[in-house]
């Protein structure tokens, strides 16, 4: 597909099977971090989980999902990690609030399989249905929250011109939905740090567009 792409595009049955083979290739690896994730809670994958277990693993997951190659995959760094997201608020709430919605939407799901008596616990294969649900709608949520995060970005454009001056984008409230903490190098590798003589911008565009989100 890089060579086609490279001679000529791609058409557009081309650009559907490339989005079908990421989207697989993504379905196929979730059970390799769905069994990190349980590793990184100090549980086996052969344990019946509590509702409380399940959603520490579910976070665990879309941590490890969300970072990809960067995922931090020592206990206490990642438990460390977790703690910290939890307290600087930012989108962790958002990331929490999607995951019990798939929980919830699972339980709804299998209401009629379950003994309503019986104390409700979560094996393997149930996790790993829960996550499907994750994944395919992750992209979804992702959205949403760039969105959030461009709106942001966008109250602190004073002019209306597409950049952010610098001592704005750090000095964001405790009480912020994001702080902003990419160096400049890693800026201006990415095209994000427009300098001039007098001062430094982060271009919102560019910066939306970069590893980092």
């Amino acid at each position: 597909l890089e060579a086609r792409r490279s001679d000529r595009g791609l058409s557009l049955t081309e650009t559907i099977a490339m989005v079908a083979t990421l989207e697989r290739l993504i379905v196929d690896e979730a059970p390799v971090l769905l069994q990190a994730a349980y590793s990184l809670n100090s549980l086996r994958t052969e344990e019946q989980l509590t509702e409380e277990n399940l959603h520490e693993v579910l976070t665990s997951y879309l941590v490890l999902f969300e970072m990809g190659g960067r995922a931090e995959l020592d206990r206490e760094i990642h438990r460390v990690l977790k703690a910290k997201a939890a307290l600087s608020g930012g989108n962790w709430p958002l990331l929490v609030e999607f995951e019990q919605d798939a929980v919830h939407n699972f339980g709804f799901a299998q209401r009629h399989v379950r003994n309503p008596f019986q104390t409700v616990v979560y094996s393997f294969q149930d996790a790993q249905m829960i996550i499907e649900d994750l994944t395919r709608g992750y992209g979804k949520w992702q959205n949403t929250e760039c969105q959030q995060m461009k709106r942001e970005l966008m109250d602190l454009d004073p002019l209306g011109m597409g950049r952010v001056p610098l001592g704005r984008f750090y000095s964001q409230p405790e009480n912020a939905e994001y702080h902003f903490t990419e160096t400049q190098d890693y800026l201006r590798k990415v095209g994000a740090l427009e300098e001039t003589k007098d001062a430094a911008y982060v271009r919102i565009a560019n910066y939306m567009t970069g590893p980092s989100n």
